[in-house]
């Protein structure tokens, strides 16, 4: 069957899938995203294009880590609250991607 343009992008960029019903009808299924995808998603858009080995990383599901100041990661990913434990929920999604997202501060930094 062929798709038109849009709907092939669609599907080639994991936003819905398809179920054919017969050779001339098909019926599209919209991806559910989790709570945390949606949460995260622009702080993981944000990381990736700071930090280029990320995308692959994530891609072939390799270990990834990433070592940043807070100053540094207030500015990738903004919070109301410009403190290390403000990044602890995004540490947690990461982990579950295989990246181990180290956020210091210059009082807490080891020498």
């Amino acid at each position: 069957m062929e798709y038109s343009f849009y709907l092939q992008r669609m599907l080639e960029n994991d936003i819905v899938s398809y179920e054919e019903i017969d050779s001339s009808r098909v019926i599209l299924i919209p991806r559910q995203y989790s709570q945390e995808e949606s949460l995260f998603e622009d702080d993981l858009a944000n990381l990736e294009a700071r930090f280029p080995d990320l995308s692959v990383a994530l891609l072939n599901k390799a270990s990834y880590k990433i070592e940043i100041s807070l100053a540094e990661i207030v500015q990738i990913c903004p919070r109301n609250r410009q403190r290390i434990d403000s990044y602890d929920r995004l540490k947690r999604y990461l982990l579950t991607k295989g990246v181990e997202l180290i956020v210091y501060s210059q009082k807490t930094k080891k020498n």
